[in-house]
C-alpha cells in the first residue's frame, strides 16, 4: 500500500498503470492533467493517501474505473455512471456518429430503447444536425434515474428535452405507434453462458444490460420484429450488436420487411452497427 508520498512517487509506486493511476489521482486531488504535472512534487495529505489506497484496492479487485469515480466520458461528454447502468463503450460512439450525420428536411422524432445512462440519447440530442425530439426508454427505474440526471446536467442549456419512459422494449409505448423517424438501440447481445460475463469489468456491470439470457439475439429480434409498428414510412432502425452477429441481424431485418440494409465497422474493423429502412 502507498504511504506518505508526493504525486510523482505515487505515480511510480502505484500497482496500476499510469493512465489509471492518474485518473484516481485527479479524482482524489481534484487536479487536472496539467496540474498533476506542474505539482508532481506536491505531498498528498494522509487522508488523500488513505482514500487513494482504497480506490486502488477496488481497481485491483477488478472494479471498473468508471464505477470507482462515478464518471465516464462518451462522445466528448462526461456522464455520471453507477453500477446500475452499463458503462458506455467507445465502439458505441459509431451508433451516435451515424445518426448525427444524417440530415432531414423537417423535425424528426427518435426513440432510443434501453437508454441506460442516457449516453446515446444525450449525445444525439446535442450533436444532431436536425431539429429533434427524443424519447428514451429503459426497464430499470434506477437506470432512468441516472439518465434523467445526466440529461438535466447536459441538456438544460440546449433546451432539448428528452422524455424518459419506463418500458420493457415496446410494452409501454402503445401510444407512440407510427411516430418515429429513427429507432436506435444497443440491447443486451451477449449469449447466456458466455465466459466473458464472468471476467474483467463485465463482472461488475448489470447483467440484464449485457445478456438476454438466451442466444444473444432474442432482444434484437424483439426490437426488429415490432419496429415497423412504431416507425413512419422510410423510418430507420439502427442496432448495435456483437462482433459475430451482423449477418444474423441483417437476415432478421430482411425477414421483417426492412430494405436498404447495411452494416458499419467500428474502429477495430468489426461490423458493429446494422441499419434497415422500413417502407
Amino acid at each position: 500500500m502507498l504511504k506518505k508520498n508526493t504525486i510523482f512517487t505515487v505515480q511510480k509506486k502505484s500497482p496500476l498503470n499510469i493512465f489509471e493511476t492518474n485518473i484516481l489521482l485527479k479524482y482524489v486531488t481534484r487536479l487536472s492533467d496539467v496540474e498533476l504535472i506542474i505539482n508532481n512534487e506536491k505531498k498528498l495529505h494522509k487522508q488523500e493517501i488513505n482514500i487513494l489506497n482504497k480506490l486502488i484496492q477496488r481497481r485491483i479487485l477488478g472494479e471498473p474505473i468508471a464505477y470507482i469515480i462515478g464518471k465516464k466520458e462518451f462522445y466528448g461528454l462526461v456522464l455520471n455512471i453507477t453500477s446500475d447502468v452499463l458503462i458506455p463503450r467507445p465502439e458505441t460512439e459509431l451508433l451516435v456518429d451515424l445518426i448525427v450525420k444524417k440530415t432531414f428536411e423537417k423535425k424528426i422524432k427518435l426513440l432510443e430503447m434501453g437508454t441506460g445512462s442516457g449516453a446515446i440519447a444525450i449525445a444525439i440530442a446535442i450533436y444532431s444536425k436536425n431539429k429533434i425530439e427524443i424519447i428514451a426508454t429503459d426497464i430499470s427505474k434506477f437506470a432512468l434515474k441516472i439518465a434523467k440526471k445526466n440529461a438535466k446536467k447536459k441538456l438544460t442549456k440546449y433546451n432539448i428535452p428528452i422524455k424518459f419512459i419506463k418500458s420493457n422494449w415496446y410494452n409501454n409505448l402503445q401510444n407512440y405507434k407510427k411516430l418515429f423517424n429513427i429507432i436506435v438501440a444497443n440491447p443486451p447481445y451477449i449469449p447466456k453462458g458466455d465466459i466473458h460475463l464472468n471476467k474483467g469489468d463485465l463482472r461488475f456491470e448489470p447483467i440484464n444490460a449485457l445478456t438476454d439470457y438466451s442466444n444473444g439475439l432474442s432482444s434484437i429480434k424483439e426490437i426488429v420484429k415490432n419496429a415497423s409498428k412504431y416507425l413512419v414510412k422510410n423510418g430507420l432502425l439502427l442496432i448495435e450488436h456483437g462482433y459475430n452477429q451482423s449477418n444474423l441481424v441483417r437476415k432478421l431485418l430482411f425477414k421483417y420487411g426492412f430494405s436498404d440494409i447495411k452494416s458499419w465497422r467500428d474502429l477495430s474493423g468489426i461490423e458493429r452497427v446494422t441499419q434497415g429502412k422500413i417502407s
